[in-house]
């Protein structure tokens, strides 16, 4: 039953995609709505797992999440993207091992989990909005010495990673 089920809405899935190409995207939106995009993008998902021919891995603060939204898995259905967030991972942290948000450490072990096609890395965003500035604000550390350290960790790390995988940084 299960199946069957899985078939139609994967079956719908196609008809409304086709006729979303034809009309725009705020036609697919208007056409599918919440509940409905739930139990499609569960089949998506479900289809995506059995059949993905790449397998990417995502890491980064939470602004990687949006590799979750429900529009990449119909835009690219034969990739299997596997988002690790981290809320607050900064690129200053990434290379301290006793860092509050412990990102190195899941990062790590995520890289280790599996044989990945891609790995996507986006960090950044926290400590050009927040974490470097208070940093300098309750350090006294200049802020061009606090960003050059950021860069220098954050690149050291981004060399680790690219010693074995194929990489995209999209900070």
């Amino acid at each position: 039953m299960a199946i069957r089920s899985t078939r139609r809405v994967v079956a719908r899935l196609g008809r409304l995609f086709r006729r979303a190409k034809r009309r725009g995207l705020k036609a697919l939106r208007a056409l599918v709505g919440p509940p409905a995009r739930r139990g499609a993008v569960k089949a998506l998902r479900a289809f995506i797992e059995r059949h993905a021919k790449r397998r990417v891995l995502v890491l980064g603060d939470s602004h990687m999440r949006v590799f979750d939204h429900w529009l990449f898995l119909f835009a690219n259905p034969r990739t299997k993207y596997h988002v690790v967030y981290v809320p607050g991972g900064t690129a200053i942290g990434i290379l301290n091992p006793t860092s509050k948000s412990g990102a190195r450490e899941r990062f790590d072990l995520e890289l280790a989990s599996g044989k990945w096609d891609l790995v996507i890395v986006g960090l950044g965003e926290v400590d050009t909005a927040h974490a470097l500035w208070r940093m300098s604000r309750v350090r006294g550390i200049p802020i061009e010495t606090l960003t050059d350290r950021a860069i220098a960790s954050y690149t050291t790390f981004l060399d680790t990673v690219r010693r074995d995988h194929r990489l995209i940084v999209v900070s």
